[in-house]
């Protein structure tokens, strides 16, 4: 037993105190700047000082890292999720110990020195905000509709906001920890600053992001290839949109998802489409792998304060933490932080976050209908393969890091979760991130110039994507306020949406209750368009194609939101099978129902509408922002008024 108790033993001495690997001294820089003849071959990467507690400059931007992700965290879950005084207890003590673990330090008392390479990140941090369309000139691509919608909805609602759609309310569910602290900020100060706080919140975390992945002490040349470098890193997508032909309709430029199945964002993508993905995805995986002894006693409370800026940033920051605890030991993960408090914020935070998502797809990638092997393979091999295998032959001392990135890729690239294959998109954040960062290293500081070859055409390939992100916002024309739309009106323009945004408040719960207003016998109709109509019996028809429609009088109902329950007799045909074919509606307003080509015999609709200090008029016929032949009559009608009291 003496033989096979021995290796046992040493296997767990091993896992507890961290492999002597020369992947801990790549991370701790202490040991990387070996000029013996045996290194000349390697590239390490410098993170700064082998004992991290030891420099002011280290402890102050790990502090600051930490709390740019855990304090609107801890906002938003005390106002969004269950059990919000335990929420409180649990990150006021991690956020009162890792300050004492700050300040204790007498270091950490000093004022760190000034460094050219703080200049550069905060030179590059603040272009790359500028870039992404939040002040002008530059514009803003469609994403930031949605990230206008949820600024708007936080900072003129209380928390949580309701969300009131066609299909009824909804309570606003989605990982908000990007908006909370700008949004909060505009309601003290006003919401015409909002564009303001949005840019510096969003530049100090990129200036974060770039301080974390490279040495601060670097010259100043070096600090700006560096950030080029990282920043303008993508793969090859211009070979694959080459092949394929594939750009997605409606977004000028974007070459990433040729392969029809999903994309590998680029890190500039990243940074100007979804910043709270990107912002949150590069701060802990850059804080964990660069910083593991700082950063591991408090990572469950760190993954927690991530999955409320993306849980799919979660799903990908995992291996990383588990890769680096492994290297480290996982000594370092033993903590009050990591055995209470951590587990307890990661459930709650899960759970609030899973909580409605049930109507999100989820698939193997190859039961996608677009899915094509010799494609996904191609992907495979453009967007990180060839990246990875060209690194291989310059970081000696990174293989098995590549090794293991490379096959936390490759595992997302098996599934297909969301819409987008947003899995794929946001889970890979950090592991592309990573690769970035290598890459900089690699081209800036290996002396082996012939192995750099492959790397470097592989970049100049890729800097089509970026480019053509940078084009775009040169070229487009902004996103105008009066254009903006809110949250509620993507949902009703795109129910398929809901799971991802919001949970619905059901009806028959104590958060809503209903007080009837009017009556089908308390309102007069009259006629709008070309058709027959029968005002007694309420019938409208017609064997022609029109827009025409029963309009009831002016209504002067009181602000506030309303339900219509109407039952209507209908046998109605469209123009075409992508018009609908009749429509309730706030008439000349919007659309309340899309009644597509079909059929019914006293069939019940119910619709939701909020109504502001104007009178409106309702609408029910043919077309409607369409046309639409056939007969409908009006059988019942019931407006009520919709009292609703927060859910939590």
């Amino acid at each position: 037993m003496q033989h096979i108790k021995q290796p046992i033993t040493r296997f767990i001495i091993r896992l507890w105190r961290g492999p002597a690997t020369s992947y801990q001294k790549e991370i701790l820089p202490g040991n990387s700047h070996n000029n013996s003849p045996q290194h000349h071959n390697t590239t390490t990467i410098d993170a700064e000082k082998s004992n991290p507690e030891g420099d002011s400059y280290i402890d102050l931007l790990c502090f600051a890292s930490a709390l740019y992700l855990i304090i609107p965290s801890a906002i938003f879950l005390f106002y969004f999720a269950p059990w919000p005084f335990f929420t409180s207890i649990a990150f006021s003590a991690v956020i009162g110990s890792t300050t004492h673990r700050y300040l204790a330090d007498i270091d950490a008392l000093k004022i760190p020195k000034f460094r050219t390479g703080q200049l550069i990140n905060l030179f590059f941090a603040l272009m790359l905000t500028w870039i992404s369309g939040i002040l002008p000139p530059f514009a803003e691509n469609i994403d930031w509709y949605k990230h206008y919608a949820i600024f708007d909805s936080l900072t003129n609602n209380q928390w949580p906001p309701i969300l009131i759609t066609v299909e009824g309310p909804y309570v606003l569910r989605y990982c908000l920890s990007y908006y909370i602290i700008p949004s909060l900020a505009a309601k003290a100060f006003g919401a015409t600053h909002l564009s303001y706080l949005i840019y510096l919140w969003t530049a100090l975390g990129y200036f974060l992001v770039l301080s974390l992945a490279f040495n601060s002490r670097s010259t100043c040349l070096k600090a700006v290839f560096y950030g080029l470098i990282f920043l303008l890193f993508s793969g090859a997508d211009i070979l694959g949109y080459l092949h394929t032909g594939f750009m997605v309709t409606g977004i000028k430029y974007h070459l990433e998802w040729w392969a029809k199945v999903g994309e590998l964002a680029s890190v500039i993508t990243n940074a100007i489409w979804t910043p709270q993905h990107a912002l949150a995805g590069w701060i802990i995986s850059f804080l964990i792998w660069r910083y593991p002894k700082w950063s591991l006693p408090h990572s469950f409370v760190l993954l927690a304060s991530t999955a409320t800026w993306s849980p799919l940033v979660l799903v990908g920051i995992c291996p990383i933490l588990l890769f680096t605890a492994w290297q480290s030991g996982l000594r370092h993960i033993i903590s009050w932080s990591n055995i209470v408090f951590g587990p307890a914020l990661l459930m709650i935070t899960i759970s609030y976050l899973l909580n409605g998502s049930e109507g999100i797809p989820k698939h193997l990638i190859w039961n996608v209908e677009s899915f094509s092997a010799a494609d996904w393979i191609l992907f495979i091999c453009l967007e990180f393969g060839f990246v990875v295998t060209a690194l291989l032959f310059i970081c000696n001392q990174n293989r098995l890091l590549l090794c293991y990135i490379a096959c936390t890729l490759l595992t997302l690239c098996v599934f297909y979760v969301g819409h987008w294959n947003d899995l794929l998109m946001r889970g890979s954040i950090p592991a592309i991130g990573i690769l970035a960062v290598l890459s900089s290293h690699a081209i800036v500081d290996s002396p082996l110039q012939w192995r750099k070859a492959p790397l470097a055409i592989l970049l100049i390939f890729g800097l089509v994507t970026p480019i053509n992100e940078i084009r775009r916002a040169v070229t487009e024309k902004r996103i105008q306020q009066e254009r903006r739309v809110s949250i509620s009106d993507i949902i009703n323009e795109s129910p398929y949406l809901a799971p991802q945004y919001a949970i619905p408040i059901d009806p028959s719960s104590s958060a809503l209750k209903f007080t009837t207003v009017l009556n089908l016998e308390d309102i007069s109709f009259t006629t709008f368009g070309q058709a027959k109509f029968n005002l007694d019996q309420l019938v409208i028809s017609s064997d022609k194609q029109t827009d025409a429609a029963l309009v009831s009088e002016w209504l002067n109902l009181p602000p506030g939101v309303y339900r219509i329950k109407a039952s209507l007799d209908y046998d109605v045909e469209s123009q075409s099978e992508e018009q609908h074919a009749a429509h309730i509606s706030l008439h000349g307003v919007r659309l309340l129902n899309k009644i597509p080509q079909s059929a019914g015999i006293n069939q019940l609709f119910e619709v939701y509408f909020k109504k502001d200090s104007d009178a409106c008029q309702l609408s029910f016929g043919l077309g409607g922002w369409s046309t639409g032949k056939g007969v409908i009559q009006i059988r019942d009608l019931q407006i009520s008024f919709v009292h609703i009291e927060n859910p939590n």
